[in-house]
């Protein structure tokens, strides 16, 4: 919800974010200070509900980051793109499905 918040809105990075939340996640969610630091945002499906007989509801990591392929699918996210370096596009096209 907070890089929902502050990465639109040119707040903070996306490193600054999950620097701040470091200390309060799990050792498997900690920063490694490289690429696999992206997928931090969304590492696996997300259930919420309760175990009350209430539907639950699945956020799915998948969906999460081919969204967010289809912003780098775009002309300026393949403007984005050009600027990086081969590893973290390779990376980004990985994670997506889309190609960066």
């Amino acid at each position: 919800a907070m890089a929902a918040w502050m990465l639109p809105t040119d707040d903070h990075s996306m490193y600054e974010i999950l620097l701040g939340g470091d200390s309060y996640v799990p050792d498997e969610f900690r920063l490694l200070n490289g690429l696999r630091d992206v997928e931090m945002f969304m590492p696996r499906d997300i259930h919420a509900g309760n175990d009350y007989g209430s539907s639950k509801i699945i956020f799915r990591a998948k969906e999460v980051w081919s969204g967010f392929g289809e912003k780098l699918g775009s002309e300026r996210g393949q403007e984005v793109c050009g600027n990086m370096m081969q590893e973290s596009r390779d990376f980004l096209t990985q994670l997506t499905g889309q190609k960066c």
